[in-house]
């Protein structure tokens, strides 16, 4: 090859391709430490675009499946107080029947009574107290409870689970917290005709709480007759009532199959989105690594060629001296 001043020609060459080398590298540690194939749209523009797609899709979807967790678990919470109210129910369906039973004498059937009444306030109290993250579910204030189940915007994405959440309280049953008279061994009839109530601290009062004076309660007639029509008159409310709960709990049911389908549809969906998108964003360590490793004994190779390719430069300014 003749020595000429163009002969860093060669040089500028191999510089370049140290220059192409050297970036190449920088890209395969920036891969190999963040384990990412895709740093911008410079590498790959349409896996890039197609990546982002897929990471907002599994982000949704693993939201929406939050959203199905924390419906289920406000479910539970609502069966769980239906079923204890349906506890109450049922005893208190027992006590009926047992009132019902001529054999027994007035003070058993009186103190079935006075459990009757405390297990129906118990029933008020579980449906005002069934909450789930302060929301209020067997009081009746619930009006609508939709839940997302998919990552969609159709109607079929949401589910409104509000007809489980039914009023729970005595009054909303068909239930009175007082038992009707012949059933309530605290009514009594005066000898004018009125009815009044005995309360705990021994005062009577009228139905709607009125403070009344007895001024001879030995004169009072008992309106409790726990005779088999009155039992069987709100026995027939209590197991109405029992049903109606069973209604609600198999809706309930229904709704937590629905929400475990969907729950159980999206995981397969999330996996499989992940695997889509480990395949067109993640970096493989063992080809970054052998691509890297190929690089730098390029990279040294090329030195080594640029400083030889520099020497005829120096051969040629030699001359000229």
């Amino acid at each position: 090859m003749a020595v000429t001043l163009g002969s860093i020609i060669p040089s500028l060459r191999i510089s370049d391709k140290i220059n192409k080398i050297t970036n190449s590298l920088s890209r395969s540690m920036q891969r190999l430490s963040g384990d990412s194939k895709i740093e911008n749209a410079l590498d790959d523009a349409v896996n890039a675009l197609i990546s982002k797609k897929l990471d907002k899709n599994i982000k949704a979807s693993d939201e929406v499946m939050e959203n199905i967790q924390s419906a289920n678990s406000l479910l539970n919470v609502a069966e769980s107080s239906l079923d204890s109210i349906s506890d109450q129910l049922s005893r208190i369906n027992e006590l009926l029947t047992s009132m019902a039973n001529g054999a027994n004498d007035i003070d058993a059937q009186s103190a079935s009574a006075q459990e009757i009444l405390e297990r129906l306030s118990e029933i008020d109290r579980l449906a005002s107290s069934a909450n789930f993250n302060g929301k209020y579910l067997l009081n009746g204030t619930v009006e609508e409870m939709t839940i997302q189940i998919g990552t969609d915007t159709t109607q079929d994405s949401i589910l409104d689970i509000q007809s489980a959440l039914i009023n729970a309280y005595t009054s909303a049953l068909g239930l009175d917290i007082e038992l009707p008279d012949e059933l309530n061994p605290n009514a009594f009839e005066t000898q004018g005709g009125d009815i009044v109530y005995k309360k705990e601290n021994g005062k009577y009062c009228k139905k709607d709480g009125t403070e009344v004076i007895v001024a001879d309660p030995a004169g009072l007639t008992p309106l409790f007759d726990p005779i088999n029509p009155n039992c069987q008159k709100y026995l027939s409310k209590i197991q109405a009532t029992i049903d109606k709960l069973s209604l609600s709990k198999g809706k309930i049911g229904s709704y937590e199959n629905r929400l475990q389908s969907s729950y159980d549809s999206l995981s397969d969906l999330s996996v499989n989105l992940q695997d889509d998108y480990s395949n067109r964003a993640n970096a493989d360590i063992a080809t970054e690594s052998t691509n890297y490793i190929q690089q730098q004994i390029l990279e040294q190779l090329n030195v080594s060629l640029l400083t030889q390719s520099n020497e005829l430069g120096q051969l040629a300014l030699t001359l000229l001296a």
